[in-house]
């Protein structure tokens, strides 16, 4: 019998001791072992789990914390997740992390549950029911994480390809950089057919995200798939609408709470016409008319009184209230006089400001005028402000006039009134600006019996931005802007796309993961179990019956996708997925669906709504339209027509993955449709903008797909310049067409693996599927699952064996190696209730191996891009 020892240790690694157990007989440890069950597809569960009770000795109590004191549970002092290991005679069995479950107790504590995660189970289970939105990101270069500094982004991209629009050689692994793929998602932003900025969605690279989720658990992720060329291109793009935990820091206000302070007192006629200096720019005012007086050159133009608060909200500065920074910002005059546009986007400028007039004491009737104004400033004491006045456009050196409201009043010998003014008007351009409110007074020579005295008495200057993100916006918390999901399922979602198998090393805090064909070891590396196998029980073989007849690959379906809902309905096969249908009955009848828990497929297609062929340029041909990702709610016409009817643009399309092929150096180049024409593709647009006819065609740019189906590489020098392949021969056009661009996963056994772009399930057909002639673009199902699925054929059923295992068989079990069998090559499914304490044989279960090639074309319904039109 076995002697179990369960030792417990901190996070430094250092031993706290180990956990009193009842008895080694009596202890209820039976381990199971699984990585991938071959009846489930999806299934990436980890090694072991086992719950089990304690008794409260006195040890144990150290152990855990002395958590139960004076009848209460002591939360705060509960340990989670303990680093321990279990041994059986001093033989590390397996290690993991020991967590406390539940307490029985009396008046005192009796027994402590526990339950024990080995190998995946530990990160798995944590990461279980995190969001996505609980991972930081930041555009300054890092050395760890977590923590890291997040800083904000901002929402920009320059035409043609420069900064953020970049291929996968942007990655960073320590700075989290974002891409910006060319993409529709409905009725484009310019009226001409034109690209804009806008029209550049950024998009988070997948590899960023997937390597937080493992750092944040304290793992590292091993792997040459995960660090291949490959892996760093698939991008996720943003849900890029703006969520309710974002804090919208657009918003700023002043507001005069202070009550009336008096700016200025105009004279009856028969006054000394003295002056003050009071105005904008210290300008000596008329104290007779409201005029600027003295030698100024703006002598004759009435005075500006600028209004301002000391009640203040900034939503852009954490120091509220700032001098210079932040929405609200104070002038040379020291006051809060100032609103800031610091982003692009759309903007709101909403004033509501009221100033008193009066006079006491006058003799005789009269009149005045009062006229508010708002500005765009530099500053807020500035004599520039009256030189843009007397500009016939009213704009001048940064100053400019908005809005202005005049008032006219005739009043009594004595008299107190309030004006007021409130409006508000729109600002959508991509610059920054500043903006003030301010009055100008003036009383008429022929009141010559009154005085106007005023001031501001109350009022409120705000700006707002919308909750829509424009270019030039800070993109704040961006983790938001991950399709909502948890991390178990993203992790899921990844794995489901490549069929990767996982182990972990819970010591080294190391997790290796492979795509299925390369994850497990070679013949020469296998375990010979012959000797252990246990003959006085039968070796029983188990038929697959979870795994049927109708073998469907595909992506989760999504919401409110027009492209999607309409051609699914039309096929048998979904957009993005593998159907195959075994007609030899090897299976049994039935459907058998692995589908993706987190992403959805992506429709990408030619987009003539970028093409302005109405410009004049010979370039501009509809012909020429990119191929590039398709959002629409709503179903539309993909003919092309001059105009083509997109459906309102929305931006919250959940959980999508593209992937982006090089575009450095220029040695990638896109065909136009079909190839036939032998043009590149591209957008249209303007350098000064949308109001012109386009004069630039642009066909070197970043570009994200789901497919790429019509990209080639030759060398930039072959390049027709004027971007016309008519003259080129049939061999060189061959040539080019054959050229597609490749990207390596990584380097197996000495020899480099090279993969389409293709993140579609299927094989993608350019020419005539029946034919069997030529497949352009293997599909995900070719690359990653069919080995295995054509194992599985070769005999579909699981054997059974008891196996004589030691404790040292399981210290040192390594689910990547192969299994040897009385001449035959197992792959291990699972090890069932391995008990170290007792010696007593174990249920194994093992699926044959094959060593097969991959089919050269697949048995499943074909993928014909010449037919996708036809199929609405």
């Amino acid at each position: 019998m076995a002697e179990i020892r369960v030792e417990i240790r901190d996070f430094t690694d250092n031993t706290l001791g180990n956990l009193d157990i009842i008895s080694s007989d009596d202890f209820p440890l039976s381990l199971s072992f699984q990585n991938f069950d071959v009846r489930d597809f999806n299934s990436r569960s980890g090694s072991f789990s086992k719950t089990f009770t304690v008794p409260a000795t006195k040890n144990n109590n150290i152990l855990f914390n002395q958590i139960y004191k004076d009848g209460n549970v002591d939360r705060r002092n509960v340990r989670k997740d303990l680093p321990s290991t279990i041994y059986a005679d001093n033989i590390p069995i397996i290690q993991g992390v020991l967590r406390l479950s539940k307490i029985t107790k009396d008046i005192d504590v009796l027994e402590y549950e526990c339950t024990f995660l080995g190998d995946n189970m530990d990160w798995a289970s944590k990461i279980k029911n995190l969001d996505l939105n609980e991972l930081k990101f930041s555009k300054n270069t890092y050395t760890s994480y977590p923590p890291i500094s997040e800083g904000n982004y901002t929402f920009s991209n320059i035409i043609p390809l420069a900064g953020n629009a970049a291929d996968y050689t942007n990655f960073s692994s320590n700075t989290d950089k974002l891409h910006y793929p060319l993409m529709s998602f409905g009725e484009g932003i310019s009226s001409r057919q034109q690209v804009t900025e806008g029209d550049f969605a950024p998009a988070f690279y997948l590899k960023n995200i997937w390597d937080k989720i493992f750092q944040a658990q304290g793992y590292t992720v091993d792997s040459e798939f995960c660090n291949s060329d490959y892996f760093k291109s698939l991008i996720v793009p943003f849900d890029f609408e703006s969520k309710s935990k974002q804090k919208n820091f657009k918003y700023g206000r002043i507001k005069r709470t202070q009550g009336y302070s008096q700016l200025a007192s105009l004279f009856k006629t028969g006054s000394t016409p003295t002056l003050e200096v009071d105005s904008i720019g210290n300008m000596e005012t008329i104290r007779k008319t409201g005029k600027i007086g003295g030698t100024s050159v703006y002598a004759g133009q009435l005075a500006k009184f600028v209004f301002s608060g000391t009640d203040i909200i900034d939503d852009g500065e954490t120091n509220t209230p700032a001098i210079s920074d932040g929405n609200i910002v104070q002038g040379t005059s020291n006051k809060y006089t100032t609103l800031v546009k610091n982003e692009g986007g759309s903007h709101t400028i909403r004033w509501d400001i009221t100033a008193r007039f009066f006079d006491n004491s006058g003799t005789q009737s009269g009149s005045f005028m009062a006229r508010g104004q708002v500005w765009r400033a530099l500053d807020d004491d500035s004599s520039d402000i009256y030189a843009a006045e007397a500009e016939t456009d009213n704009e001048l050196n940064g100053y400019k006039k908005i809005w202005q409201k005049r008032y006219n009043r005739d009043v009594g010998a004595t008299y107190d009134l309030d004006l007021n003014w409130n409006d508000e008007f729109t600002d959508s351009s991509s610059g920054s600006a500043k903006y003030i409110f301010c009055i100008e007074v003036e009383r008429f020579s022929g009141d010559s019996g009154s005085t106007t005295t005023f001031g501001y008495r109350s009022g409120t200057f705000e700006i707002s931005g919308s909750n829509e993100i424009s270019i030039g916006d800070s993109l704040n918390d961006i983790e938001y802007f991950i399709p909502d999901g948890k991390q178990s399922d993203f992790v899921s979602g990844v794995a489901q796309m490549f069929n990767l198998q996982f182990s972990t090393d819970a010591a080294s805090k190391v997790v290796k993961i492979e795509p299925y064909d390369y994850f497990y070891k070679g013949i020469d590396n296998a375990y010979d179990w012959t000797d252990k196998i246990d003959y006085s029980k039968n070796i029983n073989d188990e038929f697959l019956h979870d795994i049927k007849s109708e073998l469907i690959f595909k992506y989760k379906n999504p919401s409110g996708d027009g492209m999607l809902e309409r051609y699914n309905k039309k096929t048998a096969t979904d957009w993005g997925a593998y159907r195959e249908v075994d007609d030899i009955n090897i299976f049994s009848d039935g459907s058998y669906v692995v589908e993706n828990k987190y992403f959805s497929a992506t429709f990408n297609y030619s987009e003539p709504d970028y093409i302005d062929n109405e410009s004049g340029g010979s370039e501009h041909d509809i012909k020429r339209s990119p191929v590039i990702p398709m959002y629409f709610q709503e179903f539309s016409n993909l003919d092309f027509p001059r105009f083509v009817d997109r459906g309102e643009r929305n931006f919250g399309i959940g959980a999508r993955v593209l992937i982006t092929i090089p575009i450095d150096s220029g040695n990638t180049t896109y065909f136009s449709t079909g190839l036939e024409d032998s043009l590149t593709s591209g957008y249209s647009y303007h350098s000064d903008g949308e109001m012109h006819p386009s004069n630039v065609f642009n066909d070197t740019f970043c570009r994200a797909c789901f497919i790429h189906y019509n990209n080639c590489t030759i060398p930039y020098s072959s390049l027709p310049t004027d971007g016309d392949w008519s003259g080129l021969t049939s061999s060189e056009l061959n040539t080019i067409k054959d050229s597609r661009v490749k990207l390596s996963m990584g380097t197996y056994d000495g020899n480099e693996v090279f993969l389409d772009p293709n993140l579609s399930f299927n094989d993608v057909y350019l020419t005539d599927s029946s034919s069997h002639s030529v497949i352009d673009f293997r599909g995900l199902y070719h690359t990653f699952y069919s080995k295995m699925v054509n194992q599985l054929k070769q005999k579909p059923r699981i054997r059974i064996v008891y196996i004589n295992l030691k404790q040292k068989d399981i210290a040192s079990l390594d689910f990547t190696k192969l299994i040897y069998l009385d001449g035959v090559y197992y792959r291990l499914n699972k090890i069932i209730d391995f008990k170290p304490h007792l010696v007593q044989s174990t249920k194994v279960e093992l699926a044959e191996y094959f060593d097969l090639g991959k089919e050269a074309f697949l048995k499943g319904d074909k993928f014909n891009w010449d037919e996708v039109n036809d199929k609405f």
